[in-house]
């Protein structure tokens, strides 16, 4: 009797054990439908912040940081063993299919097992997370908030006081973008003669998105860049397509302003159409000017300030010719005017960096003009060419050349010549 007592009591509790892992079997298979997905996600976000870390890196970006990466370290061994319990679960998933009860007598085939497995992991996986997370706050701080990855690393480059700013000195921002673009192209970044302009360029489209130039850019400012500029993921590329979407546009602006004289033509039929005639400057150019920006000192107030903040000297100024009244009657308008300089400099090391710039009636209307370049394969005998366009001037407007020369040692720039042609059609 004792003994038929003993088989059912097991029997009873070998059902019970297996009626509870049963039950926990549908736990697990709840956490599997409700939670693996969240936590693959919160995974997935794991792996994204450590993909921001290396595109950082590439650019040398986090060097001032290493002490801080050791908890990388922690997080290796740790996931490591998040791997090796992940592995277990899944064996669990694929023998459960096929052997049913068997593996409700086995420890490592529990339901109740493979629960406390997962309960672990998920909670081990968060911990992480949190860990992750804190470091990135720490490296990245506020230009977590930049949303364009090139922006965001310039943002970076300006060091541990800048972590938790909310907006940026256009010059650091501009010299951070030339340090990440000297940093992709080395060498060649002396090759092409107009990436300086490039770069300002971008600075400024930035620093008009919102308020008109004020030299300090926020991050609402920078992350009103165009969406379709996101797609760029080096600096190169980036300026490059500014570029061509600057080109565009103003031939677009020159059609529409074409279109918009046109209009305001009187209509006359079988009016004569009359050939553009051009009138040459009178400047004020006489000798050689040079400028040496280590050694130029000049002690006014009020000596003009353009945005490289390079020391800038007067080459020469000239008024825009006025059109006689036969000509204002044929309906003569003014265009352009074509500015054609010799212009060098020091000869030797780099080069790019010294400008010709321009002021119109005292004032900086645009940054226009251009840097000398020996490597420029389109200059024939340091001759230069600028246009200014009508949009800016008008008759009798006078303009004023200057030379602009780098403060380091050895630099120099100089203009042996100035011509031009005011066009009028």
């Amino acid at each position: 009797m004792g003994e038929i007592t003993d088989i059912l009591k097991k029997a009873k509790d070998i059902i019970s054990d297996v009626k509870e892992e049963y039950e926990t079997l549908l736990e697990v298979e709840k956490i599997e439908m409700k939670y693996l997905p969240i936590y693959v996600e919160i995974i997935t976000s794991m792996e994204e912040c450590i993909e921001k870390f290396i595109a950082a890196e590439n650019y040398n970006i986090l060097n001032h940081h290493s002490l801080s990466f050791s908890i990388i370290h922690i997080i290796v061994l740790e996931m490591g063993k998040i791997q090796e319990r992940m592995k277990e679960i899944n064996d669990y998933f694929i023998s459960s299919k096929s052997k049913c009860c068997i593996n409700m007598v086995k420890k490592t085939g529990k339901p109740s097992y493979i629960k406390k497995v997962l309960d672990l992991n998920f909670k081990e996986i968060y911990k992480n997370l949190i860990a992750l997370e804190e470091l990135e706050e720490k490296i990245f701080g506020s230009s977590n908030r930049i949303e364009h990855p090139i922006l965001r690393k310039a943002w970076l480059l300006s060091g541990v006081n800048q972590m938790n700013n909310s907006s940026i000195e256009s010059i650091i921002l501009q010299n951070n973008i030339y340090e990440l673009l000297n940093k992709e192209i080395g060498d060649n970044i002396d090759n092409d003669y107009n990436w300086n302009q490039k770069i300002e360029n971008l600075v400024n489209i930035l620093d008009n998105t919102i308020n008109k130039e004020d030299k300090i850019l926020t991050i609402t400012e920078l992350n009103k860049i165009s969406k379709e500029l996101y797609k760029f993921e080096n600096v190169k590329d980036l300026l490059d397509a500014i570029e061509k979407k600057e080109k565009e546009n103003l031939l677009e602006k020159k059609e529409e302003l074409l279109e918009e004289k046109e209009k305001l033509l009187p209509k006359k039929e079988n009016k004569k159409i009359l050939d553009p005639i051009t009138k040459n400057i009178l400047t004020t150019f006489k000798n050689k000017v040079e400028l040496i920006g280590s050694d130029y000192k000049d002690s006014s107030k009020n000596r003009i300030k353009f945005k490289s903040n390079f020391p800038a000297k007067e080459v020469c100024e000239f008024r825009i010719p006025p059109l006689t009244i036969e000509e204002k009657n044929n309906n003569y308008q003014l265009y352009n005017i074509e500015i054609k300089m010799c212009a060098k400099d020091q000869g030797w090391g780099g080069t790019g960096h010294v400008r010709v710039r321009y002021t119109i009636n005292g004032e900086i209307l645009n940054e226009d003009g251009f840097s000398v370049n020996r490597n420029n394969p389109e200059i024939k005998n340091n001759l230069y060419k600028f246009i200014i366009n009508s949009n800016d001037i008008k008759e009798d407007d006078l303009i004023t050349l200057y030379i602009l020369c780098p403060v380091w040692g050895g630099w120099k720039g100089s203009v042996e010549s100035v011509s031009g042609e005011v066009l009028y059609q």
